[in-house]
């Protein structure tokens, strides 16, 4: 494509607003930058960029440019995502996201995969949210939750992860002698966002009033670092809860108190064979955990035939 470098130029300009970013992310000089733009410029006999002390900001023609640029390298990292997927030698770096919550599940897998396959170098990312596996930045991922909707994602339902309402002891007895569960929803410590899922914020939203919530955390870790620290009550993974000594199990569990969790994978490399031999991985975790507290819920037998919903898979897990 005729001035694609400078075009990319102008783009990456446009995306980090300095000339200084742009230098570095092209791996070149800030003068090269500078040349760039203004043969581009000169090439379309209009401005891109207004300049200013601060750095270039967009004209109207320029944000056109950016936004066409965008889609193009959009189209272009695709294109790699999927070459790399077919392509790679099986001996190659796997890449795994996963959040905090989930990660003694991924390394569970992990362990087992480098069992059968040890020349496959792993890349572990610690993430909140599922990477955009389109432009290649994973391979597999796990989430909890609701599901990721993108079309040209695989889905598959890994099991569902039991959580229990707890409270520290020191702050337990402090209170009162024996909590129900109304009392211990009194000091109750709630996430900003439904982060658990539809029906875990659908039993907190009838259960628990605005009065009754004594602190509010913007992700999972902080809310259970709050109730392990003993600010209040809230819900732990149980076997989190049941494993940590100084605390309680205030109420008896509700069916509505299991999260989802999914592994992700990207539809252009689900059957290369490193990323179908770590799902085997995957799969197993259930089943080992079943012997170590339940701490994942599967399916039942009677349903165990895939399901296949607007690019969602849904694999049946053997009941524990």
């Amino acid at each position: 494509m005729e001035n694609w470098t400078e075009i990319r130029t102008a783009f990456l300009l446009g995306e980090l607003g300095t000339v200084a970013a742009t230098a570095d992310t092209i791996g070149g000089h800030r003068a090269t930058v500078v040349r760039r733009i203004e043969a581009l410029e000169a090439s379309l006999g209009a401005k891109l960029f207004q300049r200013h002390l601060k750095g270039y900001t967009p004209t109207a023609l320029g944000d056109s440019l950016i936004e066409v640029a965008k889609r193009s390298d959009d189209g272009f990292r695709s294109l790699l995502s999927k070459a790399r997927g077919n392509s790679q030698p099986f001996d190659s770096e796997l890449v795994v996201s996963s959040p905090m919550l989930l990660d003694h599940f991924a390394f569970a897998a992990i362990r087992a995969f480098k069992r059968s396959d040890p020349k496959v170098s792993i890349h572990f990312q610690a993430n909140t949210e599922v990477p955009k596996l389109e432009y290649g930045d994973a391979d597999v991922a796990l989430t909890f939750g609701e599901p990721p909707s993108n079309p040209d994602y695989v889905v598959i339902l890994l099991g569902k992860l039991r959580l229990g309402l707890f409270r520290s002891m020191h702050t337990y007895l402090e209170t009162h002698e024996d909590l129900g569960t109304a009392d211990a929803l009194a000091e109750f410590i709630k996430c900003d966002l439904p982060v658990y899922g539809e029906e875990v914020s659908e039993w907190v939203d009838q259960n628990v009033d605005d009065g009754q919530v004594v602190m509010t955390c913007s992700s999972v870790e902080s809310a259970n670092d709050a109730v392990l620290a003993g600010l209040g009550t809230g819900f732990l993974p149980y076997f989190l809860g049941r494993s940590v000594t100084w605390l309680k199990e205030v109420a008896t569990p509700d069916p509505a108190w299991r999260v989802p969790v999914w592994i992700v994978t990207h539809v252009d490399v689900h059957r290369t064979p490193k990323v179908h031999s770590f799902l085997r991985s995957l799969k197993s975790v259930p089943r080992v955990y079943a012997n170590t507290g339940r701490a994942l819920d599967g399916r039942s037998d009677s349903d165990q035939s895939p399901e296949t919903s607007n690019g969602t898979e849904t694999v049946s897990i053997p009941a524990e």
